[in-house]
């Protein structure tokens, strides 16, 4: 019911405890004395209508049962309250005791003696009624032979308005004879009564009177054509074979077990009625169809009311009263069915003496938060991701009791208190494939804070999901938590540092792993240099750049560092760029990246504690006119001998000689240089366009010359030349060994020709 709670101060004070670890609130309350009753209400914290509560433990019910029906011994001779053997429509008794369950004590009634006085069987005892619950049903018969008459009615009504619970079934409610009989405690059920256009010239079905005015019991008339050939017929009633659990609490699951939200369950044949239901809805039909050849239609708002509400459920809540369309096939009932039931009619006792309840209504229903990732790593064989633990946030109720002493006028209100009833995570479950949007089972695979799979079974290639949701000791499940991950490994480059010349290309190559995931390229400055998608880097202007390659996913970046120089028209090429102390080493000077240049001058600066200078020898075509020694540096004007000198393409303009003389790396730098086409030209190189080179110098000391006259000569050659294949210790006057290897042989031979060419001194006159 919809109570107005007076705020007015009361001594009727009541406490709600979540019991932990255990799933239900204790509520304890004022004890106001002797023939108080009293009832509990509550609600969920964002809900706005209190709904009254179970409040006892053993339950007593009256089970009116249809009559006249056959009795083919299904009640094994059990006699209801007149005597007579029960039949085949009152054996809910039998079918709970076949299931064990003794929490729920019936007692049977037909529906005819019922209607002829009802006081007689249900009634008030030191101003409590004798029973807690009626249960109405339950058969396929016609309406006509199973409405309770007005009398009872009213007598029903007055039990359910003072707290007794009322549950009804099929064929007793939105069917045949719409202005009578239970469609009068519409109110009380929480359901609107809707009736049928096309049924209106069918006197059993119409939901209109003599007037053409809809029936008081009936809300609104829908538009069913498909009804018009049989008015026993409509698409708006569901038929299925087929159940699933829809909300989560006490009716799936106390005092037994039914099943979580989606357990499907096959029961008997059923099919609705004319039925709007406005409260709890705990089972719905599988895929229904309706009770045509066509589909089901859903009303899901009143057309009278606005309410929100459905005509699709199977078992149907609203205070302490209930509906399940269970009974179009009975005797045949299943498991779920007698087990919802029991529950159902533990959860309509509503009214106590007691000053104490446990409300199993009361259950942590609320998943918990979005588990949130906070590290994913991997390496060659794992992936390992870490994850923080979410609250669970529980469900808040809230709740007032109101006490009654027989006269509605003088009911008591009680404070209002709220509870969360919390039970904790209990684990998490999860998938990782490479699917979007897996959603994990209800299981749980871990209690722990991180979890590790092998890579073996994902495709690399593709992204990597990680779905993981929690689970909470009550089996509630969070939102399943998406996450992204695209694996890499490495990335690497073959260069990590470039010089270059402007207007000239190189290129850098990306490896990854695994192979073949895609990098793209981007450079820092694309005035300086640019990078193409395949790692091709052009020189544009002379400066610095950090060329970027990065993983299409997986978050990895590697860099090299760019500088790109002005085209060289001045260089050093050392024939060698490695060489022995004491060994002599030619660096040419080259013009190169000019045309028409008839004369040069160059200022070279070189590491003389590593490299001493020997001196030059000019080329032909070339004439060197000037060399100036001083300390580490030296200043040489070249010119062109005639037209067949000048610089027209890369050509040695004179050949430089230097020795090594300490271990080390030395620098051969032109700092300064000028060039001129003798027409009118004269031009100075800035830094960038004069070359430098370096020459290592290891720490091997070459040997003498082979005769020991201090320079490499013919003369040595032809030594050990006559002496090949001789044994060097047989010869202690020479130093035959250049290549140190025991043996007098070609590679002494090839050796000595070497440093002989190197030797300013020795020329052919």
């Amino acid at each position: 019911m919809n109570e107005n709670i007076d705020s007015t101060q009361t001594n009727l004070i009541v406490t709600a405890t979540p019991v932990e670890g255990q799933n239900y609130v204790h509520l304890q309350w004022t004890d106001l004395g002797k023939g108080y009753t009293y009832r509990v209400y509550s609600k969920e914290k964002d809900q706005e209508i209190y709904q009254s509560i179970p409040a006892k433990g053993d339950v007593v019910v009256l089970n009116i049962y249809p009559s006249p029906v056959q009795n083919t011994g299904l009640s094994g001779g059990a006699k209801d309250l007149d005597g007579n053997v029960i039949p085949d429509s009152g054996i809910l008794k039998t079918w709970l005791e076949k299931e064990n369950i003794n929490e729920v004590k019936i007692e049977s009634i037909s529906l005819t003696s019922f209607n002829a006085n009802p006081s007689k069987y249900l009634q008030k005892v030191d101003g409590k009624w004798n029973y807690d619950c009626i249960f109405y049903g339950m058969w396929n018969l016609l309406p006509e032979t199973m409405y309770p008459n007005d009398n009872a009615i009213e007598y029903l009504r007055t039990f359910i308005h003072e707290g007794g619970g009322f549950m009804t079934s099929h064929h007793t409610i939105g069917y045949r004879g719409l202005d009578r009989g239970v469609n009068k405690l519409a109110k009380e059920l929480g359901v609107e009564i809707f009736g049928r256009k096309q049924a209106n010239s069918n006197s059993a079905y119409t939901c209109r009177d003599s007037s053409g005015n809809l029936f008081p019991t009936v809300s609104f008339e829908i538009d069913d054509p498909s009804s018009l050939s049989n008015a026993d017929r409509t698409v708006y009633w569901n038929y299925s074979s087929k159940v699933q659990m829809a909300k989560k609490g006490l009716l799936d699951n106390y005092p037994f077990e039914v099943g979580d939200i989606g357990t499907v369950f096959d029961i008997p044949l059923q099919h609705s009625l004319s039925v709007f239901g406005k409260g709890d809805v705990w089972m719905t039909p599988v895929n229904p169809t309706g009770f045509t050849d066509g589909t089901f239609k859903e009303i899901n708002v009143s057309p009278l009311t606005g309410d929100h509400g459905t005509n699709n459920f199977y078992v149907h809540t609203y205070n302490n009263t209930a509906i399940i369309n269970s009974g179009h096939s009975f005797p045949q009932i299943s498991q779920a069915e007698t087990r919802i039931i029991a529950n159902t009619l533990y959860y309509l006792a509503q009214l106590t003496s007691n000053t104490s309840c446990d409300d199993h209504k009361g259950q942590d229903v609320t998943g918990p938060d979005k588990v949130t990732i906070t590290n994913v790593l991997s390496d060659d064989k794992d992936l390992k991701v870490s994850y923080s633990k979410p609250n669970d946030k529980g469900t808040s109720y809230e709740y007032y009791v109101k006490a009654s002493a027989g006269n509605n006028t003088n009911d008591i209100i009680s404070n209002t208190v709220s509870a969360v009833n919390t039970l904790g995570i209990a684990g998490y479950s999860y998938v990782i494939d490479n699917i979007e949007n897996t959603e994990p089972d209800n299981k749980i695979d871990t209690s722990d804070l991180s979890i590790s799979v092998p890579l073996s079974g994902l495709d690399l290639l593709k992204p990597i999901y990680i779905h993981i949701r929690a689970i909470d000791n009550a089996g509630n499940v969070s939102e399943t938590t998406h996450y992204e991950y695209k694996y890499v490994s490495s990335l690497t480059l073959d260069k990590t540092e470039i010089t270059m010349l402007e207007g000239r290309e190189e290129h850098i190559t990306a490896t990854t792993n695994p192979v073949g995931i895609g990098v793209t390229w981007t450079s820092s400055d694309t005035s300086i240099a640019t990078v193409d998608e395949t790692g091709k880097i052009t020189g544009i202007k002379p400066g610095q750049v950090t060329i970027t390659a990065a993983t299409i996913w997986g978050g990895l970046s590697a860099t090299c560092v760019v500088t790109v120089k002005r085209d060289i028209i001045l260089d050093i090429e050392p024939k060698k760029d490695k060489i022995h102390i004491k060994e002599n080493v030619i660096a040419n000077l080259v013009i190169e990246n000019i045309t028409e240049i008839a004369a040069e001058d160059a200022l070279i600066k070189y590491d003389n504690t590593k490299l001493k200078f020997i001196g030059t020898n000019e080329v032909e075509g070339i004439k060197l006119i000037k060399l100036d020694q001083d300390d580490n540096e030296l200043r040489i004007i070249t010119a062109s001998e005639g037209l067949e000198g000048i610089a027209n393409a890369k050509r040695v303009l004179l050949k430089l000689y230097f020795q090594g003389i300490a271990s080390g790396e030395a620098l051969v730098d032109i700092i300064k240089g000028k060039v001129s086409d003798g027409i009118q030209m004269e031009k100075d190189l800035t830094y960038d366009e004069c070359g430098e080179a370096t020459i290592t110098i290891d720490d091997i000391v070459i040997p003498d010359d082979v005769n020991r006259s201090g320079e490499f000569t013919l003369l040595d050659l032809a030594i050990d030349a006559r002496h090949l294949g001789e044994n060097p210790n047989s010869l202690p006057q020479y130093v035959t060994d250049q290549v140190i290897n025991g043996a007098i042989d070609n590679d002494d031979l090839l050796k000595i020709g070497e440093y002989m060419l190197n030797n300013l001194n020795y020329k052919l006159k």
